[in-house]
């Protein structure tokens, strides 16, 4: 199972071997006349030529794929020093020209400018270092209200890659059963909701919530995050009105505080999945409710 880290390398990865198709495959540098008595101080040494159609399309596909990256990278990233967001900065700025390769260049080959990107997305990766993380090693799942809906009986959820790991509930999730008691669409949703909220708060006599409590010794702990996510610093084309967006925005920040963990979203909901997946963030199925006698 992929830690937040290990997923984000293995994005980068795709990214470079991409990027190294596209500027050793499709790319190619002229270099630039000097007219007499002229200087073009920072033009270039090298002009990038017009890409083939299949170059573009490639370009295409490495542009939309380093921007969704770099997106997760920079909420991750947010609250690190000075330096390194600088450094970001600088890095993403130097991968997309290399991508978009519009004008001069001081790149003299394309030999060069592969090597050039392989480095500045490493660096960018490379910065997930700085991050603390005080669960380290631990599994960590988001559950979406649909899924604790789905299977109420939060001390009875297992999952087969996971001897030990902790439940982790955003407030988006929180509020939305608080809502559902009253508003649900059925006795059986009001009557799962209210079940779940007398859960939750009959777990804050074992401890605090946001802390972590435990449910079984032998495997899993309940954790609640209190903070609303922040949408200013988080994946750009959320929507903060959209309760399933405030749940990635969540999920993220939680990617952000364990990025030495594996982060999981739990959830039925097929929007909400289609969502992860364009993220590349990684999400499952809760398990199934306890089969009861008879059934």
């Amino acid at each position: 199972m992929q830690t937040v880290t290990q997923l984000l390398t293995e994005i980068a990865r795709t990214i470079i071997e991409h990027g190294t198709e596209l500027l050793l495959t499709h790319s190619r540098l002229k270099e630039v006349e000097e007219s007499p008595g002229i200087i073009f101080v920072g033009f270039g040494t090298h002009s990038w030529q017009p890409l083939t159609v299949d170059g573009l399309r490639l370009q295409s596909r490495i542009r939309e794929e380093f921007e969704r990256f770099h997106a997760v990278l920079s909420c991750l990233l947010r609250k690190q020093s000075a330096s390194v967001r600088s450094s970001l900065k600088q890095t993403s700025s130097k991968i997309k020209k290399l991508i978009d390769q519009q004008g001069g260049t001081y790149c003299h080959s394309c030999k060069q400018a592969a090597i050039d990107f392989k480095e500045a997305v490493n660096e960018q990766v490379q910065m997930l270092t700085h991050l603390f993380d005080a669960a380290d090693g631990d599994h960590v799942y988001v559950p979406d209200t649909n899924a604790l809906l789905y299977n109420t009986q939060l001390e009875e959820w297992r999952f087969d890659d996971s001897a030990k790991f902790v439940l982790l509930l955003m407030p988006t999730v929180l509020s939305e059963l608080d809502s559902l008691k009253v508003t649900g669409k059925s006795d059986a949703v009001r009557e799962k909701a209210n079940k779940l909220v007398r859960q939750v708060m009959e777990y804050r006599r074992r401890g605090n919530l946001n802390d972590g409590v435990i449910l079984r010794k032998d495997s899993h702990r309940l954790r609640t995050i209190a903070i609303e996510p922040d949408f200013a610093n988080s994946l750009p084309w959320l929507d903060p009105n959209n309760n399933d967006d405030r749940i990635l925005a969540g999920f993220v920040e939680a990617m952000r505080q364990h990025p030495r963990c594996p982060v999981i979203l739990v959830t039925r909901d097929i929007n909400l999945t289609n969502k992860a997946d364009y993220a590349r963030l990684p999400c499952i199925q809760p398990p199934g409710p306890p089969v009861q006698p008879g059934d």
